[in-house]
């Protein structure tokens, strides 16, 4: 019976407390309670880091980093936040890399969207995630984090990317073959 969960909670010493139904009831609810708290504190753990990588990805990109500092700052960059903060994950140079891609790529699909005659095709999906992309009114102009980012972990944003960039370059491939 180790693991099953029993039906009365064991108390140390009674003190004159009635575990009747109503208790019970009760207990149940402020537990059910704080696992929901738990999951929407996950998720908004969840959505400040993802802010934060988009923040780093968007300085990566408007702050032309590699052509103001070198093709080797992203690396730099991960050593150094790494010795900073030893006990943070996320610092390493290939998730770093990431955080540059992925800013990356939804800023590109932004610009061509709003260009005239641009690349961005317009079906229900990326009508609804179009809706969510939109550039900031700040004087650098920069892609705000769409709030509904945050809902995803951030290995499934890495996926979607990784694998997007892999059809679309494909796609690119076999329409200039069949072109040609």
């Amino acid at each position: 019976m180790g693991n099953i969960e029993k039906s009365k909670p064991e108390f140390v010493t009674r003190d004159g407390i009635i575990a009747d139904a109503d208790y019970l009831q009760w207990l149940s609810d402020v537990k059910k309670r704080f696992r929901e708290s738990q999951a929407r504190a996950t998720v908004k753990v969840n959505t400040e880091m993802l802010e934060f990588y988009w923040s780093i990805g968007r300085d990566l990109v408007t702050l032309r980093a590699e052509s103001r500092w070198g093709a080797g700052v992203v690396k730099q960059f991960a050593l150094d936040m790494r010795e900073t903060f030893p006990d943070s994950t996320g610092f390493s140079y290939s998730n770093v890399k990431y955080m540059k891609q992925w800013y990356s790529f939804y800023n590109e699909r932004v610009i061509k969207s709003h260009q005239p005659g641009g690349q961005f095709e317009e079906d229900e999906k990326s009508h609804q995630l179009g809706g969510q992309l939109k550039k900031s009114q700040q004087p650098a102009d920069l892609l705000d984090f769409p709030a509904v980012f945050g809902r995803v972990p951030w290995r499934h944003h890495v996926e979607i990317f990784a694998k997007c960039k892999k059809r679309i370059c494909s796609l690119r491939t076999s329409t200039s073959v069949q072109s040609s």
